[in-house]
């Protein structure tokens, strides 16, 4: 089992990582990996089992969050095209962290496939990172 778990840590990102590593007596996953396409760009009650029903404390903490995302996706782009991949796939595990905390599981899905990834230059990566940057916009918005 090689996986981390960010902080605040959530029952439900202990389930989640848990069931990643379980399998079944045929030696298959128990579970489907889930493709970005088909999570939320937004999910609320992320941030409603950290700070329950305090609409204005949550409304703070999303405008910090997209503070942060947008100075990391900055600091992501300069990486990126500086092909500098351990500061790119650093921003990236950062980027991780703050979508897997403020609820962005499809932004937090792109960002841990950017940071695994290894070959700065490869087509794949780069696929990634255009849709890491598109998705970072699209949860700014939010």
């Amino acid at each position: 089992m090689d996986d981390f778990v960010v902080k605040p840590i959530v029952e439900n990102t202990i389930i989640q990582s848990l069931k990643k590593w379980l399998f079944n007596s045929d030696g298959e996953s128990i579970i489907e990996p889930v493709k970005a396409s088909e999570l939320a760009h937004f999910d609320p009650d992320v941030l409603q089992a950290h700070f329950g029903d305090d609409t204005a404390l949550i409304s703070e903490i999303l405008i910090l969050t997209k503070t942060q995302l947008a100075e990391s996706q900055t600091s992501l782009q300069e990486a990126f095209e500086r092909k500098q991949l351990v500061a790119a796939t650093n921003e990236a595990h950062k980027i991780y962290g703050t979508a897997v905390s403020a609820g962005f599981p499809k932004l937090a899905k792109l960002a841990r496939e950017f940071e695994i990834s290894k070959n700065i230059e490869s087509s794949y990566m780069g696929k990634l990172y255009s849709d890491l940057y598109s998705e970072i916009n699209i949860c700014i918005k939010v």
